[in-house]
């Protein structure tokens, strides 16, 4: 076990990702496959934003990580 702050744990993953590819205020809308070739699927997550500040943004990638707490807009998603 080891015991680390959230803040510090958050900067040290932060670390891994590529420049850019972390967005704040912005709320998750939903998401879709996408197959442009049918030996590669995509996930394509949808994002809205502040208005004036990337008010929707769609993100394509591999996976897609539901990890927005007790009430995860993303498990009512796949639940349905």
């Amino acid at each position: 076990m080891v015991c680390i702050q959230w803040s510090a744990l958050q900067h040290i993953l932060h670390g891994f990702l590529p420049k850019g590819s972390v967005s704040l205020d912005c709320r998750f809308t939903g998401y879709e496959l996408s197959s442009e070739d049918s030996a590669e699927v995509k996930v394509v997550a949808r994002f809205e934003g502040r208005a004036g500040r990337n008010a929707q943004r769609k993100v394509k990638s591999d996976v897609l990580i539901g990890a927005d707490g007790l009430k995860s807009h993303l498990r009512e998603l796949l639940l349905r």
